[in-house]
């Protein structure tokens, strides 16, 4: 492989890692504010001791979704109506997360051939278990990310 299209291929990377794992991160702060503030109200030491000592060093984000995705179902049924899809969405953008922050740019020669066809192949343990991701694919992932942040964020609001 020449040089210069390995580091296009790992600036490409290195980019969409980037702006998806912040979003992500940026998402997840909104499910944390969301359940201090079901669980605590307004009470502003509550909130600040739910979140430093449970949401953000004790629960993984699949336990907070899970949460998240029970108070949602049995407390404010009306988000889940207004919004149908997303519980799914979140779900999704976890999987998609997990993918950017675990999985090794597939730097191959089968990885070279998909970054001519603008795509990027992200690998876990072996070539079997690849991701191929095209431009097209990476914007609306992201795009659905950021419409579940815009909700969160307007019930918050």
């Amino acid at each position: 492989m020449v040089a210069d299209k390995f580091v296009a291929m790992r600036v490409k990377s290195a980019n969409w890692r980037g702006v998806y794992i912040d979003s992500f991160a940026f998402l997840e702060k909104l499910i944390d504010e969301y359940l201090s503030r079901y669980f605590c109200g307004k009470d502003e030491k509550l909130k600040k001791d739910l979140m430093e000592l449970v949401l953000c060093e004790k629960l993984t984000f699949e336990n907070k979704r899970a949460v998240f995705s029970y108070v949602l179902k049995n407390k404010n049924i009306e988000i889940v109506t207004t919004y149908s899809k997303l519980l799914k969405d979140i779900e999704i953008a976890n999987n998609n997360r997990n993918v950017f922050a675990h999985y090794m740019l597939d730097t191959s020669e089968y990885g070279e051939k998909m970054f001519e066809e603008s795509k990027l192949v992200f690998v876990k343990f072996s070539y079997k278990d690849n991701v191929v991701i095209s431009d097209e694919d990476f914007l609306n992932m992201h795009s659905a990310l950021q419409k579940c942040i815009e909700i969160l964020s307007s019930i918050l609001a």
